[in-house]
């Protein structure tokens, strides 16, 4: 940041991913990162492939081209970023004690077994035909200019 700046709201992620599987779980997090290189979690939010068009009916993935994810259910987040400054986006497999575990397979997650485990590659891409963005919900203090 050139400045110190106030983010309040919530992130909103677009980003074109493809993977060779037909299924697995994402984990996209917003950092902010110091001066002195120390970071400080904002906010997440996580996506099953599967349910990427919608919370209701499972569509798995059934091709290795570009399709869109879209993280629209970020933790609200109010804070003031100070000059000097940067925001880190980390993309990355969802892998936590608090989660059910996917091994992308695209079978039902609840019945799936490590000995049935898919490793999948994922792609991130970010060009004119993909255009991958991360929106910030800057704000401004009352008084400020």
């Amino acid at each position: 940041m050139t400045k110190d700046c106030e983010i309040s709201g919530f992130f909103k992620l677009s980003v074109w991913l493809s993977i060779d599987q037909a299924d697995t779980d994402f984990r996209a997090a917003v950092y902010e990162v110091g001066g002195d290189g120390r970071g400080i979690l904002l906010t997440n939010d996580v996506m099953r492939a599967r349910y990427r068009e919608s919370f209701r009916e499972a569509k798995l993935i059934d091709t290795k081209e570009p399709l869109r994810y879209d993280f629209e259910r970020f933790l609200f987040v109010s804070r003031e970023v100070r000059k000097g400054s940067r925001l880190r986006l980390v993309i990355g497999a969802l892998n936590s004690i608090y989660s059910q575990r996917n091994y992308n397979t695209g079978s039902d997650v609840s019945t799936e077994s490590m000995s049935a485990a898919q490793v999948v590659t994922v792609k991130l891409f970010h060009n004119k035909i993909y255009p991958s963005a991360l929106y910030i919900p800057f704000g401004q203090p009352e008084g400020r200019e």
